[in-house]
């Protein structure tokens, strides 16, 4: 016997001109399924030795798996992959065969015949149609077949009541609240959103956030912020808030740490490069990308010449979340809370054209222009506060702005209140600087002071505003919507708000414009455009986890692709060719099912890519870059 049995592969082939098996594979295609009869393939006097002494070789009440080939003119037509067991009694020999899988897929077939270097004339001696073979390459991507993709179901859960959350506002989110797409754990002491918190900080992709941008590259200095400390900065204000108006703060962390694991590297500028290349801005083509138009040169209805919707950071964070972390073996995800996504996606504006179906697998709904809960909108604001004050910071230690200069651009009415703080500051140091006040850093005392009136003067804004707005909104009608609310409650004062634009304004026409920082964004831009011109071109250059995961998309989605790792070379070289050179009409009337199938295939791979790319740090991408480009 075999020393690996569980790795052995029978062979039978079957011409497709012998009438006399018709009936063997109509009894075959009905077998699918343990509680359909077996189909039988039966040996005869007419048996060769070889084939009798393989049949004999078998054990009884074993299960292996067995190939029938359909072929004619020395071409395998169809491949019927089975699991077959060794049936024999005094008047009878043969082989009971249950269907699992059937192709008539020429490149599945191929790399059938490639593993096992299979010979139908050699390798079967004359007149014998059984064998045998031994691959555990082979067997593992043909049992990948045999049933669709395992899909984690609801588990029931029923979350309860916590004491320290009877405090909070009628508004707040509580613990019975929680909602998950899957519920894969029990109940804890810990609360639910602690639980989500503790995820995402556990997550690979929030790791790689101290090394990605917000404005300034790491490498221009270590007190500049990154992805990671902008996210805590933000996590700190959102706590500071949510207190204040007593509703939850561990969902408002939870949503904090999570909003921004999505982003890309390069900060804005890489997101933006990667919805320019989706969407086939000029300047941002990629070869083969776009869509086929008709013969008018135009697209009829609403059928987009890139129909992969683009890409925003919010979105993607949602995606990492629901779809590209792995910590539990039932599911692709983090399972996190409907509140926390719900708050991640909407801690900024939607972007027309990108559908959250597509990154959340329908989970999250898209109805509203805000979060439906104010947790998550407490983020949203904490998101532009701490970029205000930090931003600010990080262009006085620049020297793109100095603080005399910041302080004249507040003359305006509607900074008053910030200017008369600052300009009281200033004035408080000088004073201490008279008195021999030793400042070990005066420059950098005074930036991070006025960091601190900034983040101050518009969390108390934004409380007064939103205490005045939760006062005037209907307990009852809260209720009634699954304890969803359907206004924006937590914002700026009017004023406040105008005041938020301004310094948003003064920081784009300081530094957003700046040389330096323009030049850091088109080193970004180059980066990211030549990473996915490189990875479309040739789609093995993909990190082995990347390609993995889009096999698995490709299998999810009912498809038959051959293993990216273990397949015969030609035929992915094949395979990504046609994937990324066919040209498909844009109208989908003129779509062939080839075509339509292409297209699945370029839509998964194309948001694959945006996937590997988006989920680099700064040096990472940087490094990939130069490894990619001689």
């Amino acid at each position: 016997m075999c020393a690996h049995p569980e790795n052995k592969i029978y062979i039978i082939k079957m011409k497709n001109q012998a009438n006399a098996l018709d009936r063997f594979r109509d009894y075959l295609n009905a077998s699918k399924g343990s509680d359909n009869p077996p189909a039988y393939y039966n040996l005869t006097d007419a048996t060769s030795s070889h084939d009798r002494s393989v049949f004999n070789d078998m054990e009884a009440d074993t299960q292996y798996r067995c190939a029938l080939l359909d072929y004619s003119d020395d071409e395998i037509t169809c491949l019927y992959w089975v699991t077959c067991e060794k049936y024999s009694s005094q008047n009878r020999a043969s082989i009971h065969c249950r269907l699992k899988y059937k192709s008539e897929d020429k490149a599945i077939i191929e790399n059938f015949v490639y593993h096992l270097q299979l010979n139908l004339e050699k390798d079967f001696p004359e007149n014998s149609y059984i064998n045998f073979e031994i691959s555990s390459p082979l067997m593992q991507q043909m049992l990948r077949f045999e049933t669709t993709p395992y899909q984690q179901s609801f588990i029931p859960r029923e979350y309860k009541q916590r004491t320290e959350e009877e405090h909070l506002s009628k508004l707040a989110q509580k613990n019975e609240y929680c909602r998950r797409k899957y519920n894969l754990k029990s109940p804890q002491p810990r609360g639910e959103f602690q639980r989500d918190y503790d995820r995402i900080i556990y997550s690979k992709a929030f790791r790689r956030m101290v090394d990605k941008a917000q404005i300034f590259s790491s490498i221009k200095g270590d007190h500049y912020r990154t992805r990671m400390t902008h996210t805590l900065i933000v996590c700190q204000i959102a706590r500071s808030i949510s207190d204040q108006l007593k509703l939850n703060s561990t969902l408002s962390e939870a949503i904090a740490v999570g909003h921004d694991i999505g982003h890309t590297p390069f900060g804005h500028q890489g997101e933006r490069t990667l919805h320019a290349i989706l969407t086939g801005q000029k300047g941002f083509e990629v070869e083969h990308l776009s869509l086929l138009p008709d013969e008018e040169n135009k697209v009829t209805g609403q059928e987009s010449l890139f129909p992969y919707g683009g890409f925003k950071h919010n979105y993607q964070s949602v995606r990492v979340a629901s779809c590209l972390e792995s910590q539990y073996p039932e599911i692709d995800g983090l399972d996190l809370s409907e509140q926390t996504l719900n708050g991640m996606w909407m801690h900024t504006g939607k972007k027309s054209g990108i559908n959250i179906e597509d990154f959340s697998d329908d989970f999250l709904s898209d109805r509203s222009e805000f979060a439906f809960t104010l947790e998550g909108q407490v983020v949203a604001v904490a998101d532009e506060i701490a970029q205000r004050s930090h931003d600010i910071d990080d262009a006085f230690a620049s020297h793109l702005i100095t603080p005399d200069e910041f302080s004249q651009y507040l003359s305006l009415k509607k900074s008053d209140t910030l200017k008369k703080d600052i300009d009281e500051l200033l004035k408080k140091i000088e004073a201490l600087n008279s008195k021999n006040r030793l400042f070990s850093d005066k420059t950098e005392l005074i930036f991070t002071q006025i960091s601190s009136i900034i983040v101050h003067y518009f969390i108390q804004d934004v409380c007064t505003a939103t205490e005045q707005r939760m006062k005037s909104y209907d307990i009852d009608k809260f209720n009634a919507d699954n304890h969803r609310v359907n206004e924006k409650l937590v914002w700026f004062s009017d004023a406040g708000a105008d005041l938020c634009r301004y310094l948003e304004n003064i920081i784009s026409k300081k530094v957003i414009n700046s040389h330096e920082v323009t030049l850091f964004d088109q080193n970004g831009s180059n980066t990211v455009l030549t990473l996915f011109r490189a990875y479309y071109k040739n789609p093995m250059l993909l990190h082995k986890g990347t390609l993995q995961r889009i096999w698995n998309e490709y299998r999810k989605q009912g498809l038959d692709p051959i293993s990216f790792e273990e397949g015969k070379p030609q035929l992915i070289k094949d395979e990504w060719k046609n994937i990324t050179t066919v040209l498909i009409p844009a109208n989908k009337d003129m779509q062939t099912p080839e075509h339509k199938t292409t297209l699945l295939k370029r839509t998964i791979l194309v948001r694959g890519i945006c996937d590997f790319i988006s989920g680099m740090t700064d040096s990472y991408a940087i490094n990939e870059y130069r490894r990619i480009v001689p």
